[in-house]
């Protein structure tokens, strides 16, 4: 989706037929970040995203700086997680 509406990542648009097949998940992600402090806010409603697969990932890849904080609502930014998000940063 986000390669053919927004043109954010084109190349992506290479494994539109075999998703399964992108050189990276989550738990590289993850790793290529840890150590260093991490926020994930992962709605229940995502459209981009399973948040069981999600939880599980995060689950299995905990570390002393993940804050993780969840919500039953689809992707937005709204005051709550914006505020969430000014917490952490001031927590840092």
């Amino acid at each position: 989706r986000l390669f053919e509406t927004h043109a954010l990542l084109p190349r992506l648009g290479f494994f539109a037929e075999s998703p399964g097949s992108v050189p990276y998940d989550y738990d590289e992600l993850l790793a290529a970040i840890k150590p260093r402090p991490l926020l994930l806010h992962t709605p229940a409603f995502d459209r981009d995203a399973n948040a069981s697969e999600v939880n599980t990932c995060i689950a299995e890849a905990q570390w002393d700086r993940l804050t993780h904080t969840t919500a039953n609502t689809p992707t937005q930014m709204a005051s709550a997680e914006v505020e969430r998000l000014v917490a952490w940063l001031q927590s840092l």
